[in-house]
């Protein structure tokens, strides 16, 4: 190090500045660490300001171990520069020694190092108190829990709906056949109750159509369904009641959703749709969890039962994930899923990055562009399924493989091995798959052998 050259050190206590030989010749305590570090998250560098005041000459360089500062910094000196790792590390290590050699420090170093200890504790637990409020404030932790939330109503939705439809079908079963939709289910039940409360006024106001409403009039008046009593309508009223919230709190959440990702995720909203996006975010742990992973391993994301079967059995690997959901890959033949999963997921990835790092919204077009080409270009060179003899060859090579091996392991722990040529068969078991006994009396019995 020069003569002119210093290290500005922004520690948990205080500032301190180096010169030679790492020896102390400025330090400055922060009357409240944790507030003097909120200050300096924020760009207020009134506390760096006073602590530059030292110099009494512009040095010639200045390494500090907080970069945030560094374009600060270059207003007080010609270099700017980082610390290297190891010289932080070794700051890190030795903080105490460091604060205990400051000449404001007591005699009494025992008594100091326990102020410091507890200085340094109440630092560290307010800070990380901080840090995750700020982790629980990302938005899209909160875009898993709505879409998980999503999920879980629906299938709470599906079964209050299915036990509606079957209490009431003790009652009007030839509605079940006749209405699909579970929430024009559930209003009927829950306003018009017994089946000769049904009236066409009143079905005109829901949303079937008028066909439908004539033939639901006609098979409630002659129904096969038994009465129902007083109590048995009220509990089923109330089922029905709860379909109904349930689907507008769906709605709500769908749109949370939809809203959300617009805001956090917009290029991958763009090129998976709000709830496929969403799903893989959830099933990534995080925004930045997804844009961390390869393209490869967004495109079997939610398929990691089929990928360890494949790694155990040698089965045949998944070709997609959660990206099946999407409306191109849901819709397209078998044959192509694999390749528009593996074109979509490459697009994917990249759309993550952007929006973790930057919302371009040219971006958007320009992989919207490319992937629909890809998809255009996939459809049209594999519009015919494969040769069907193909795949029977394939499968025959992989059943030759699996069956090439020199021994196996049965159930019953007896070893079976196969006929080797070139090898001594006698010392060796044979394989009751590979070695038949002639059946000597087989000619006995045969019809050419009567007289």
């Amino acid at each position: 190090m020069a003569l002119n050259d210093y290290k500005f050190l922004v520690l948990e206590l205080g500032i301190a500045i180096l010169e030679n030989e790492n020896s102390v010749v400025y330090f400055k305590k922060f009357e409240n660490p944790y507030e003097s570090h909120l200050k300096l998250k924020d760009n207020n560098y009134a506390d760096l300001r006073e602590s530059l005041e030292f110099f009494s000459e512009k040095p010639h360089l200045i390494s500090t171990n907080y970069p945030a500062t560094t374009s600060f910094l270059k207003d007080f000196s010609e270099n700017v520069e980082r610390i290297s790792s190891r010289d932080e590390k070794a700051f890190q290590l030795n903080k105490l020694n460091l604060y205990l050699s400051l000449p404001e420090v007591s005699m009494d170093q025992n008594k100091a190092k326990k102020s410091l200890v507890a200085e340094l504790r109440n630092f560290a637990l307010e800070w990380s108190s901080l840090k995750i409020q700020e982790a629980s404030q990302q938005l899209d932790l909160h875009i898993s829990q709505s879409i998980n939330g999503l999920d879980e109503i629906d299938k709470i939705l599906n079964t209050v709906g299915t036990r509606m439809r079957e209490w009431y079908g003790l009652h009007f079963p030839e509605l079940d056949n006749l209405l699909q939709n579970i929430v024009t289910f559930a209003q009927i039940v829950s306003q018009a109750g017994r089946r000769e409360n049904i009236t066409k006024e009143f079905l005109t106001t829901l949303d079937i159509p008028d066909n439908r409403i004539d033939i639901i009039i006609q098979t409630s008046l002659r129904s096969k369904g038994g009465k129902i009593t007083d109590e048995n309508l009220v509990i089923l009223q109330s089922l029905a009641t709860q379909v109904i919230s349930l689907n507008q709190i769906r709605k709500t959440l769908e749109q949370h959703v939809e809203s959300t990702m617009e805001e956090v995720a917009p290029n991958l909203r763009e090129l998976l749709t709000a709830s496929v996006g969403a799903r893989l975010i959830a099933k990534a742990g995080s925004l930045k969890r997804l844009a961390s992973l390869s393209s490869s391993t967004i495109q079997i994301l939610g398929a990691e039962k089929a990928l360890f079967r494949t790694l155990k059995t040698g089965a045949n690997p998944p070709k997609h994930g959660l990206l099946f959901q999407h409306p191109v890959i849901h819709s397209a033949p078998k044959w192509q899923r694999g390749k528009l999963a593996r074109a979509i997921s490459a697009k994917a990835a990249i759309a993550a990055r952007v929006d973790l790092f930057n919302h371009n919204p040219q971006t958007t077009s320009l992989l919207t562009t490319k992937l629909n080409n890809r998809i255009v270009e996939i459809q049209e060179k594999y519009k015919e399924p494969p040769l069907s003899q193909n795949n029977h060859s394939r499968q025959g090579e992989q059943f030759k493989r699996s069956r090439d091996f020199k021994h196996f392991d049965r159930k019953k722990g007896k070893r079976f091995t196969k006929n080797i040529p070139g090898e001594n068969k006698t010392s060796q078991p044979r394989d009751r798959d590979f070695s038949f006994k002639k059946n000597k009396n087989k000619k006995r019995h045969h019809k050419s052998n009567k007289k």
